[in-house]
């Protein structure tokens, strides 16, 4: 049978779904808080997580995005009381969405559907959520991000951050604030729409910035520049197309190199 974790802030909701599926798959873990869940994925190594959309501090996108970067391998189905979130959206082999208050022939039916998945393939193969989905049904832009350093998941202002970047061969998204170095399981450009374009401007293909955290350009070869933050000590780069852009933000008339 299938490791199954539960996600859901409501009491009645975690004992329902408990209910419906501890005979059809092995509980491994019920959590009432989202953080708590994401930092138990690694030691339970669920096959698949129901996860609630509608809670406090994390919602059920964000968490998803934190447990794929854990254990991509992982079954994700979204449960919610409200309808308008659009169940045809979630119709899809990868995941599924569950209405409150439960059925139990819809939630039996969504597990083997998952089921089917990992008898087919060996092991469930998530596909990454629609950004488009995400963005419409987290009430974007947020004011406050997730984002995890030494292990750790802290609520960090999107007013704070400074920049954004991804090297070479990472696999993650780094994000500066307050003169720390922050991980993000997003992409570059999910993240960046998540905090709002306005507040983010692009100076490299692999690189965004906030114009105001910026207190000193220095020319680089062939009309690129460099740019330090107030805070962090590394430069970032900005390359020849998105130069003249960002001289613009910055409102520097006398052009550097």
């Amino acid at each position: 049978m299938l490791k199954v974790m539960i996600v859901d802030d409501e009491a009645w909701a975690l004992d329902e779904l408990t209910d419906i599926l501890r005979e059809h798959a092995v509980v491994v873990g019920t959590f009432d808080d989202p953080v708590r869940a994401v930092e138990a994925v690694d030691g339970l190594e669920p096959d698949v997580v129901f996860l609630d959309i509608e809670m406090p501090e994390m919602n059920g996108f964000q968490a998803a995005g934190e447990i794929l970067a854990l254990r991509p391998q992982t079954g994700l189905v979204f449960a919610t009381a409200y309808s308008q979130y659009g169940a045809k959206a979630f119709d899809l082999e990868a995941f599924d969405y569950l209405l409150k208050p439960f059925e139990a022939a819809r939630v039996i039916q969504s597990l083997k559907r998952i089921e089917k998945r990992f008898s087919v393939e060996g092991r469930y193969q998530a596909s990454g959520l629609s950004f488009t989905v995400r963005r419409e049904l987290e009430g974007m832009n947020l004011s406050q991000v997730w984002l995890s350093k030494n292990g750790l998941l802290t609520m960090i202002p999107v007013a704070s951050i400074d920049a954004c970047f991804v090297g070479k061969t990472d696999r993650y998204t780094t994000v500066i604030a307050g003169g720390a170095a922050y991980r993000s399981s997003q992409g570059l450009q999910d993240f960046v729409a998540q905090c709002g374009e306005d507040n983010l401007s692009r100076c490299h293909r692999s690189c965004y910035i906030r114009p105001t955290s910026v207190c000193s350009i220095k020319p680089g070869k062939d009309r690129t520049l460099w740019l330090s933050l107030f805070g962090w000590a590394k430069e970032l780069p900005v390359s020849r197309q998105y130069r003249q852009g960002i001289l613009d933000k910055l409102e520097v008339k006398k052009h550097p190199g």
